[in-house]
Formats: C-alpha cells, structure tokens, sequence
C-alpha cells in the first residue's frame, strides 16, 4: 500500500468512529514460486492420487458385474433345476400304460409328434 494515501485513510476511518493505527497490514504478495522440481512432484503425486481415486471405482464397478453375473448364473441354474424337476413331474404323473407305451414306441420327440399330429393333450405337470 503505497505511503501517500494513509492520510486519507486515517481521515475515512476516523469519519466512521474508526481509528485506522489499529488496523492490521496484510501482505498480499505472492511468495516466490517453488522449484520446478517441486511443482513436478506436486503434479505427480495429485497425478497419483487421481489414478487411485479411478482404480477404486473401477474395481467397485467389477464388483458389481460380477455380483450381477453371479445372480444371473444363479437363476440360469435355478431355472435348468426347474425344468428337471418338470421333468421328472412329468415322468412320474405317467401311468403304467402310457409308460409302457413310450418305451415301446422308442421314439424322439419330433417322431411323436408326426404320429400324433401335434395334438397331445397338455398335461398339467403339477
């Protein structure tokens, strides 16, 4: 602050009840700029952090796709079980006759199907 306007100062503050001895100085001047090797490791080091900060969120995103794999492997494995116990259901709701004649026939599915015309009955298999 230049020297020259203090007595201008002295007189504004005291026009509003202040006394301008006690108010304090700041220096607002920039200190020198720290060595380039410094501004080099700050820039890293903030580098560093940043690169961190990334990693962890990809790795919480990871495992978060695998958890949704896991469910989606759990329901594939879920359902095959319910198709299997269907199955069985099935076989089991079969009386004597129509087992035997099932064994006799020897057929796949598709063969059956010819002979029937696709017009079996749908059962209900629970």
């Amino acid at each position: 602050m230049p020297e020259s306007i203090i007595p201008k100062l002295e007189k504004a503050a005291q026009s509003v009840g202040r006394d301008f001895s006690k108010f304090i100085t700041t220096d607002n001047t920039c200190g020198p700029e720290p060595p380039l090797v410094q501004r080099l490791e700050n820039t890293v080091e903030e580098g560093e952090k940043i690169i961190i900060r990334e990693v962890e969120e990809i790795e919480d995103e990871v495992e978060k796709v695998g958890e949704v794999e896991l469910t989606l492997f759990q329901r594939l494995v879920e359902g095959f079980m319910e198709v299997k116990r269907d199955v069985e259901n099935f076989l089991m709701g079969l009386g004597k006759e129509e087992m035997e004649l099932l064994d006799d026939l020897k057929m796949e599915a598709a063969e059956v199907e010819k002979v029937f015309g696709q017009a079996l009955p749908i059962r209900k298999l629970r």
